[in-house]
């Protein structure tokens, strides 16, 4: 999923709320991006290209485990568009 960088190379990889000090690992112009949303404009290219849609939910990032194990318990992957 294309994003633009908003983090510094060696930020560790885990999602950002899991992180103590976030805007330790925020680039000075990421934090404007996150904030505004404009990182989120490239996904726009998935979507022309049609590997992600409007609607639905993200894709998980491979190592959210805990999102993907409750999407799954709550049944999100079965819904249909």
């Amino acid at each position: 999923m294309p994003k633009f960088r908003t983090m510094y190379l060696n930020s560790p990889t885990v999602a950002t709320h899991l992180l103590k000090k976030p805007s330790r690992y925020l680039t000075p112009i990421g934090s404007f991006l996150r904030k505004t949303s404009l990182d989120e404009i490239p996904q726009l290219w998935s979507i022309l290209k049609g590997d992600m849609s409007f609607v639905g939910p993200r894709p998980a990032l491979f190592n959210q485990y805990d999102l993907i194990k409750l999407r799954t318990y709550k049944g999100v992957h079965d819904l249909t568009p």
